[in-house]
């Protein structure tokens, strides 16, 4: 039997190779479209008045055979801790063996902005010169511009003052 791999979020961020991530999960996505992952509905549970917690199983044979747990407690900003924590646990698809529990905090953070970005990639005009986004988290913004030269970023007037900061250049 393995020993249980563990990754920490520090081990999470200096390993993961962003744009090997972006490749495999437009692949995924492409999987996901053809019917042949096997991801069934986000089961949660709710924490009155402070959050809730979310699994997300999922199989894409070959590949992975995992489940995530995230907790969204959106008062842990007043406390300097993400909204979103999470784990990922992946496992052999051939016995079921656990092989690794990682910290999934990073990993949720990047994979939303990196679908945005695969699809953005996919689906946008190459020649795009403008950004316009409603509502677009800050890592999701920094993936979707850091693949394309759009030289300017608009969202509606009333979401400005919250996002300012994400899309004005620093001084």
């Amino acid at each position: 039997m393995r020993e249980l791999l563990y990754l920490s979020r520090e081990d999470v961020e200096r390993l993961l190779d962003v744009d090997a991530m972006l490749d495999a999960l437009g692949k995924a996505l492409i999987a996901f479209s053809a019917g042949i992952t096997i991801v069934p509905p986000r089961v949660g549970i709710r924490v009155p008045d402070l959050g809730l917690m979310g699994t997300m199983p999922g199989y894409v044979p070959g590949v992975a055979l995992e489940v995530k747990l995230v907790s969204v407690f959106p008062g842990n900003h007043g406390h300097d801790l993400p909204s979103h924590q999470g784990l990922i646990a992946l496992f052999d698809e051939s016995n079921g063996a656990p092989l690794a529990i990682m910290d999934g905090t990073y990993i949720t953070a990047i994979r939303t902005g990196g679908t945005a970005a695969v699809g953005t990639r996919a689906l946008g005009r190459k020649d795009a010169k403008v950004l316009a986004a409603r509502r677009i988290s800050r890592p999701c913004l920094e993936f979707v511009t850091s693949k394309r030269s759009a030289s300017r970023r608009e969202t509606p007037a009333r979401q400005r003052p919250s996002l300012r900061a994400i899309h004005e250049p620093a001084p």
